[in-house]
């Protein structure tokens, strides 16, 4: 009896085994998808810089098959997306196809044309995704880098902003009665000013200092302030 229990328990371990061999086979038969093998290409091989934010959207021809085992001879256009391989199939047999490969990326753009002069906020934009290798240079695609901002030019509808096209808000216009800041070792000076010239925060402009008709140049801090750096 105990040796009939021991050639159960061997018999019973071998065919796990192989059944796990089996199905490890089977799983190796079936293949890997098409579109995963040439997404896999363009991601392995850095054809293309594809932003974490990006979806892969593959046109491959008819009658091609799903799954195979590998691909050759990856050769890549990524002014068009058109893409040339060659599928090994599971058996062995070699297919040659063309494809496209387009990236798609979400961009953030206006509702309608806005005007000039204009400080843009949420209800001003949508999220719509655009083919990456259409998107102009220097593009704006995120939502933190375009509201609160105040637009240089026109924007047109559903047209990615560029970056030249806005500006940080006028908190300064020329001609504002301003308080002029100078700090130096620890001593603190402050002076009635007007401003010459428009600024947005950061900007440097043209005063004049009110008590001393002299004119300097200082660095917009805040809405009716502005700070001399010795």
């Amino acid at each position: 009896m105990a040796t009939t229990r021991v050639i159960q328990a061997v018999m019973a371990f071998l065919l796990v085994c192989w059944g796990g061999m089996l199905q490890a086979d089977d799983h190796l038969f079936a293949g890997t998808p098409v579109s995963l093998l040439v997404e896999e290409q363009l991601l392995v091989a850095s054809l293309q810089d594809i932003p974490e934010d990006g979806r892969i959207e593959l046109k491959l021809p008819r009658g091609l098959p799903e799954k195979g085992a590998r691909l050759e001879g990856f050769s890549f256009d990524p002014r068009s997306g058109m893409f040339a391989t060659r599928l090994i199939t599971t058996e062995g047999e070699g297919i040659g196809f063309r494809g496209q490969a387009i990236v798609a990326v979400p961009v953030y753009v206006p509702v309608r044309r806005i005007p000039a002069g204009t400080l843009l906020s949420e209800r001003d934009f949508r999220t719509i995704e655009i083919a990456l290798n259409t998107l102009p240079s220097k593009s704006l695609r995120k939502q933190q880098d375009i509201v609160g901002m105040e637009s240089r030019r026109i924007l047109l509808e559903g047209r990615p902003v560029l970056e030249g096209s806005l500006s940080e808000p006028l908190v300064i216009e020329r001609g504002d009665k301003v308080t002029i800041v100078l700090s130096k070792g620890g001593l603190n000076l402050s002076a009635p000013g007007k401003s010459l010239e428009d600024g947005a925060k950061g900007d440097d402009v043209r005063i004049v200092n009110l008590s001393s008709n002299v004119a300097l140049t200082a660095t917009v801090v805040r809405e009716g302030l502005v700070e001399v750096v010795p």
